[in-house]
């Protein structure tokens, strides 16, 4: 089921990215902040970080349930990271694996609460 517009907001819409941005500059800023080799050590954090950053930033056809379901979340990114480490069946190479991450995850979640 595919959330229309007028359930999800252009405010919450602004509210949600914000969240996105403010949770990668503070991610980034942590990132810098440590010596070459820890930087160099964490290259796998820091490419899925800016893989879903940009999905959220520019991925025009995004499905609005997925911001409908984690409106709310605290540090979005990183619950995406820890679930992207739990399945190794996940990519995030591409907007579509991105996407089938995000299902899982949206599905995953909803069973938990069951």
């Amino acid at each position: 089921m595919t959330v229309t517009a007028t359930q999800v907001s252009e405010q919450t819409k602004k509210i949600f990215m914000n969240v996105i941005n403010k949770e990668f500059s503070i991610f980034k800023y942590r990132m810098l902040n440590n010596c070459p080799r820890a930087i160099y050590d964490s290259c796998n954090i820091i490419r899925f970080y800016e893989c879903v950053r940009e999905y959220f930033l520019y991925n025009e056809s995004m499905d609005l349930r997925i911001i409908d379901v984690m409106y709310g979340e605290d540090n979005i990114i990183s619950l995406l990271y820890h679930y992207y480490m739990q399945h190794e069946e996940c990519g995030v190479g591409t907007w579509e694996e991105i996407d089938e991450m995000i299902d899982m995850y949206i599905c995953n979640k909803a069973l938990c609460k069951q």
